[in-house]
């Protein structure tokens, strides 16, 4: 059999199952886009354009650029920043760098602001920060819980106890991003991170630390390492007022809120001056909701697509969700 027919029938097998994938994904909705990590990747397969994360982002900037020449300053909003120590491509410092980068700005006309719950975090917080090519008076730092609807001034949220570290010989920092208003979610998240995404950091000098992780995932009692933080509650108005900017400043906006990226911005985007070049969320559980936000963005003129998430991490380390506005 000739070679290039045995390379073909090789690779076959394999392009069907992507395509039928794809196919799946599709029966519930149909992306404009796939965010790929780099520019010239074709990661949206055969259905759907691919688009790189720079060029993605580069409708932030022109928002940015335009609302600068109006006389406003810009602003780059994340809410759930945890210590912005996020090491994968496209997250926390790697986004910011070139996000400052590729603004166009002057040093100093763009502001950026960050939101979150836990204040034991605002150290580590700023050490990262000090990493980013900008003056720290630029960016600002709010502690609070930001919900569509605040019942009251403060709100319980729950997550693993920073004694888990120690006692464990894990890596607390990404343990302690998964602080949500879901009781249950930190737990549910460990349980797919040790059985599925099977990425582990420890401490320095843990011999086993797959091991470690696995003890703490099939604890009886894991649920006594999960302890409840009452913290500020802010809805997207109250946000908005403290960092003294209206919603049309937002020119750019990434939500990582633990399941409740869409009741974030679902109040926000009911506000016709919100017009934000950039949008990421992460996806959630509650596709109807996801999908209605989807609908909502695009019927006001704006192009959605998910970024892709490869068996080895992806776009950002997570799967999210992207809306640009076009020029």
């Amino acid at each position: 059999m000739a070679p290039s027919r045995v390379c073909l029938l090789a690779v076959l097998p394999l392009a069907l199952l992507g395509l039928r994938r794809l196919l799946a994904e599709r029966q519930h909705w149909q992306p404009d886009f796939v965010a790929c990590e780099n520019e010239r990747e074709l990661c949206g397969g055969l259905l759907t354009p691919s688009r790189g994360m720079g060029t993605l982002l580069e409708h932030g900037s022109r928002r940015m650029r335009s609302l600068a020449a109006a006389g406003r300053t810009p602003l780059a909003l994340h809410i759930g920043a945890d210590t912005m120590g996020n090491k994968a491509r496209w997250a926390d410092k790697h986004l910011y760098i070139e996000v400052l980068a590729r603004s166009g700005l002057p040093a100093g006309a763009l502001s950026l602001a960050f939101v979150e719950p836990l204040e034991q975090k605002k150290e580590d917080f700023w050490h990262n920060v000090k990493m980013l090519p900008v003056d720290s008076s630029r960016v600002s730092l709010v502690n609070g819980m930001v919900d569509g609807e605040c019942r009251e001034r403060t709100r319980s949220l729950w997550g693993f106890s920073p004694s888990v570290g120690p006692e464990f010989g894990i890596n607390f920092g990404i343990l302690g991003g998964w602080t949500s208003a879901d009781p249950n979610h930190a737990r549910l998240t460990l349980e797919s991170w040790v059985d599925t995404i099977k990425k582990f950091y420890c401490q320095p000098g843990v011999q086993n630390c797959a091991g470690s992780w696995r003890r703490l995932r099939h604890l009886p009692n894991v649920s006594d390492y999960i302890q409840e933080f009452r913290v500020p509650c802010l809805t997207p108005a109250d946000l908005l007022a403290k960092l003294g900017v209206r919603a049309e400043d937002i020119a750019m906006l990434v939500v990582d809120a633990e399941g409740f990226d869409v009741a974030i911005i679902e109040p926000l985007a009911r506000d016709p001056s919100f017009r934000p070049g950039f949008v990421m969320w992460e996806r959630v559980d509650n596709v109807a909701r996801c999908e209605a936000l989807r609908n909502s963005m695009r019927h006001r003129g704006y192009e959605v697509g998910p970024t892709h998430v490869s068996d080895v991490g992806g776009v950002s380390d997570a799967g999210n969700i992207i809306a640009v506005l076009p020029a």
